[in-house]
């Protein structure tokens, strides 16, 4: 199964990446490569929040060292509207 790292400015709702993670991927590069690609790009944000445990036991050392807050939720706003619109661009086709 293939899966998708989103990440999205949950202010704006603005999609800043997404990543398909293939099952042969290593997800924890896949998560590392995309927060800190942003964090080169655009700089470093205040907090990040997540939905999946897994993926907050991954990022708190990283964002605990560099300043940057974590937080889990399983309402994310931004990123179920883009994963909405994306299943319904999908049945359209």
């Amino acid at each position: 199964i293939t899966r998708l790292c989103v990440l999205v400015d949950t202010r704006s709702g603005v999609l800043l990446s997404q990543i398909m993670v293939k099952p042969e991927d290593d997800e924890i590069d896949v998560v590392f490569g995309i927060i800190i690609n942003h964090i080169l790009q655009k700089g470093k944000p205040k907090r990040i929040i997540v939905r999946d445990g897994y993926i907050f036991s991954i990022l708190m050392d990283l964002c605990k060292k560099i300043g940057i807050e974590v937080l889990i939720s399983q309402k994310l706003i931004g990123i179920d509207e883009f994963i909405e619109s994306l299943y319904e661009h999908m049945l359209q086709h």
